[in-house]
């Protein structure tokens, strides 16, 4: 799927806000929605269990130092 699109991965951040590999969507939405669908679909016909969970920022950041700050 993602050679079919030519994007290199999946990360929702990134394809929520256009940017990275999925910036030529910014004037095509609708490529994108076709992209998170394909995907969606996938995860649908392969996940046995979803999962969430919830940790509040001033926590995480207690305990994540380092290069995994970035993700803050």
């Amino acid at each position: 799927m993602l050679r079919q699109y030519d994007v290199p991965y999946l990360h929702m951040r990134e394809v929520a806000h256009f940017t990275g590999p999925f910036e030529k969507w910014k004037k095509d939405p609708r490529g994108r929605d076709k992209f998170l669908s394909a995907a969606i679909s996938i995860i649908n016909d392969s996940a046995l269990h979803s999962f969430s969970a919830l940790v509040p920022t001033e926590a995480y950041a207690k305990i994540v130092t380092g290069k995994a700050r970035r993700f803050l």
